[in-house]
């Protein structure tokens, strides 16, 4: 596993430089007890990823990356993903998103990015949980976790952004080679370019739909 930068900072919910990195997960529609808790997400105020909301590549308690993201709306960098000179031993590309709590249900969405994961998981819609491939492509790796979760959920849809049907497209072919105990399918955002700008309410509604 990877050693995390020490300049990575624990949410405590009181410290005054902590609010712009709390204000920035409220105006995602977030609640940052939740999404702090349940992710592990920590913030950086110096260095490389200064300014930016970490977020953790990890299975079981190791963090394996991890992916930064700007509260900056004027940052054209939104993302910053670690390499091997931030220590990182693993790629994202060998592992899915909040892997260690897919316990099972009736509905697994596949996303592209984390905070289309986080936005699903926020909705608390009953039997649905969310992932993400941190991209539109499958690793060999991912694909033999995801097919490990199949025997966990009734249904595994590819949930990419609106500008990839032809990519989900792909992806559910590939799945679904391999897979023989979930219904496989996709799911696309309606009205906006991908889950995590749509609203709770929305959401809810578009889950329980294919659930």
């Amino acid at each position: 596993s990877t050693e995390k930068p020490k300049e990575f900072q624990s949410f405590n919910f009181t410290a005054r430089h902590e609010q712009p990195f709390l204000n920035y997960l409220i105006g995602r529609g977030l609640d940052p007890a939740f999404v702090v808790s349940r992710y592990d997400l920590k913030y950086c105020l110096t260095g490389t990823f200064s300014q930016r909301i970490i977020i953790p590549i990890r299975e079981g308690k190791e963090w394996y990356s991890w992916s930064a993201r700007s509260i900056s709306k004027t940052n054209p960098l939104r993302y910053i993903t670690a390499s091997e000179k931030d220590g990182v031993k693993s790629e994202p590309s060998n592992h899915l998103f909040d892997f260690s709590n897919l316990s099972g249900g009736r509905l697994l969405v596949v996303t592209e990015g984390m905070f289309d994961t986080i936005k699903i998981a926020s909705s608390f819609t009953a039997g649905v949980h969310a992932t993400a491939l941190f991209g539109k492509h499958m690793s060999p790796r991912q694909l033999g976790l995801l097919i490990q979760l199949s025997q966990r959920y009734d249904k595994i849809v590819m949930g990419l952004d609106l500008d990839a049907y032809q990519d989900a497209v792909a992806l559910v072919q590939q799945l679904q080679w391999y897979v023989t105990y979930s219904e496989i399918g996709s799911i696309s955002p309606v009205g906006k370019k991908d889950f995590g700008a749509m609203t709770t309410r929305d959401l809810q509604k578009e889950l329980c739909a294919y659930v």
